[in-house]
């Protein structure tokens, strides 16, 4: 019986993660999987050693408060490992531990996939070295990253966007529809950043109904929040709440991408403390943050950044994106853009291909 130890410490991994264990799990049932993830993936079998609810910290400011709790997490899963004794491990994104743990991985000589790639494209290329010293193999999931690689000599392949095995676009949507989804974030600092002004821009716009799309881990982060009636939660899903919207305001990460996939217009937002900002305004080298433009390589869905993220921006936006000729431009490039990332059944093309090389 091989085992397999994955690591996941975000909601997108956690996602991601569990449809690779899925498809793996259809090629050989006797596997065993061991460590971080979330619900998602402990539903799909997973023996959770550690929860991604007790994980996330994003930025400088926020890694330096929460030190020591990470560095005992790295003593954590050392031990977690070493008592396992995993037959291979598997990074999932998360590559502010992951990035650090790899080296680690290489000393005591376990066999180490990257799946879902740090972005190192877009921010800190000078950490492609340390990637190739202990990766033996990098699965992307973006059309562009091979090539980025390929520059480095890390051996990696591409078999397309695994978001797309679960997403269908919406075929329709209905002008007349007055629901708006609002996705503030996974991580609670991102929640803490968007979610008031989302509420405000609402409280302002009474003649639509939102729906906040919320994570149960999350729980007494959003009791602090008053609610008028026309805004409500639905949580841990979210998938649900977009298919149901005219409209989406929607935090930048991977739900960016979602939300392209299923086919609805949405304005990225993105806002952080002003250190975090500083820093990252000279570290990031691509001239966007949504994965949808990243991919299209132009601005398919305008981006509120720091201080443009604010009610008049929002309104002008808004109101832009809900005209039906924006409308249909936008869905039009989203259609290209799910011909650009592959075919479906991508889950299960990269779990065949890892399996035959490194399980078996």
């Amino acid at each position: 019986m091989k085992r397999l130890f994955l690591i996941a410490g975000e909601a997108s991994g956690d996602l991601h993660g569990a449809s690779l264990m899925k498809a793996l799990t259809n090629i050989d049932p006797s596997l065993s999987f061991y460590g971080w993830g979330g619900n998602t993936m402990i539903s799909s079998g997973l023996q959770c050693l550690k929860h991604i609810d007790k994980l996330s910290f994003m930025g400088f400011v926020e890694v330096v408060k929460h030190l020591p709790e990470i560095l005992s997490n790295f003593t954590l899963i050392k031990k977690q490992i070493l008592a396992i004794n995993p037959d291979l491990v598997i990074l999932i994104d998360y590559p502010g531990f992951n990035m650090r743990l790899g080296p680690w991985l290489r000393k005591n000589k376990f066999k180490t996939i990257y799946y879902i790639a740090p972005q190192l494209w877009a921010w800190h290329r000078s950490r492609a070295k340390k990637l190739k010293s202990f990766v033996d193999f990098l699965y992307v999931i973006l059309p562009f990253e091979p090539d980025f690689f390929n520059q480095y000599q890390i051996s990696n392949a591409y078999f397309g966007n695994p978001l797309k095995d679960s997403i269908d676009f919406v075929a329709d949507l209905d002008s007349n529809n007055k629901q708006i989804a609002l996705l503030p974030g996974s991580r609670a600092q991102e929640i803490r950043a968007n979610l008031p002004l989302f509420i405000d821009f609402a409280i302002r716009n009474p003649e639509y109904n939102y729906t906040i799309a919320g994570l149960s881990a999350h729980f007494n982060l959003y009791d602090s929040f008053e609610l008028p009636k026309h805004i409500k939660f639905v949580f841990d899903n979210s998938i649900d709440v977009l298919k149901e919207a005219r409209l989406a305001l929607v935090a930048s990460g991977s739900a960016t991408l979602q939300t392209a996939l299923l086919g609805i217009p949405q304005i990225v937002c993105y806002k952080t403390n002003w250190f975090n900002y500083q820093l990252a305004k000279r570290l990031i080298y691509i001239p966007f943050i949504a994965l949808v433009n990243v991919i299209m390589n132009k601005e398919v869905v305008p981006e509120l950044i720091q201080d443009d993220f604010n009610l008049v921006s929002l309104q002008r936006h808004f109101d832009a994106l809900l005209t039906p000729q924006k409308t249909q431009e936008v869905r039009q490039e989203y259609l290209k853009l799910r011909e650009i990332l592959g075919e479906n059944s991508v889950s299960k093309a990269i779990a065949h291909d890892l399996y035959h090389k490194f399980i078996i």
